[in-house]
């Protein structure tokens, strides 16, 4: 408990209590007997990857912003991950060196391997073929342990790149995705749609984002992999406009939307009763003369 709150780690546990509630080591700790059973109910073998000949590599380009969120694969290698520990502990957490503190990352897979197959290896390795490196690396990460996270925040990749070593890719103990094309690649070798478990209390743009969609069976879904292929889903707002504003003035609100940066996706005329009116804007918003007037 000593250690758990040395690192910081106290605080997100108690978010997850009620108010009432005192944190002690049942609530972080409980042991039971080793069954088979149990083991599956909690996913599986740690080192059970999907099977390769099922896995289809796409080379498509994944749409990307880096404004939005953004899934990354990091891959602690080697005999010895004690430096990339330290490094995921401080993604977990959130870094706090700087001046700024910047968010933690949310953590969607964790996968440990005795060993990496040959085209586990190609696919992380950070050398291209052809490269003076590239077969030694092969064998390098083909006879090591691995740990394999599948992490997301906003400005992922640019944010891990400057938390890197600043030897990377020095001994391979560290690697990263680099580009959106490759974490989805590797993701795809190492996860299961299962194995990709969000979390939403450590997303700030939750807020922002429309309702999961909802499945057959009636509860919601969210494929990972399908956001990684599509793109994040974007940011949406709405916004009113006065009758004697936009049937004067239509073409010139919709060009200074579009040069803002946004994207109209659905526009619509009707009469608002005092009820909608009143439900849609604030008190001080619905004693003002106007919601929006352009400039």
């Amino acid at each position: 408990m000593k250690e758990f709150e040395k690192q910081r780690l106290l605080g997100c546990i108690h978010i997850r209590l009620s108010d009432e509630g005192k944190l002690d080591p049942s609530s972080c700790f409980h042991m039971l007997p080793y069954r088979e059973s149990l083991l599956h109910s909690f996913g599986g073998r740690m080192w059970a990857v999907p099977n390769p000949c099922n896995v289809v590599l796409s080379n498509h380009r994944c749409p990307s912003n880096p404004e939005l969120e953004q899934v990354v694969v990091l891959t602690l290698s080697g005999r010895d991950i004690s430096q990339g520990l330290s490094l995921l502990h401080r993604l977990w957490t959130g870094d706090t060196t700087g001046d700024v503190v910047e968010d933690g990352f949310e953590l969607l897979a964790l996968k440990w391997l005795p060993t990496l197959s040959r085209q586990q290896a190609r696919e992380v390795s950070p050398y291209e073929v052809g490269d003076r490196l590239w077969q030694s690396s092969l064998v390098g990460l083909a006879s090591s342990p691995a740990l394999v996270c599948a992490l997301r925040r906003v400005d992922a990749f640019a944010t891990l790149r400057r938390l890197l070593p600043r030897d990377y890719p020095g001994n391979l103990n560290i690697l990263l995705s680099p580009t959106p094309e490759l974490a989805f690649r590797q993701a795809s070798l190492f996860f299961s749609l299962g194995d990709m478990i969000p979390d939403h209390s450590v997303r700030p743009l939750l807020k922002f984002l429309p309702p999961p969609r909802i499945n057959v069976a009636g509860s919601q879904c969210e494929s990972l992999f399908n956001c990684m292929v599509q793109g994040p889903q974007p940011l949406v707002t709405m916004c009113l406009f006065k009758p004697g504003v936009w049937s004067h003035a239509l073409g010139k609100i919709l060009s200074k939307v579009q040069r803002s940066g946004f994207t109209v996706v659905g526009l619509h005329v009707l009469v608002l009763d005092n009820s909608t009116a009143v439900s849609l804007a604030s008190a001080a918003e619905h004693q003002a003369t106007h919601i929006f007037l352009p400039t």
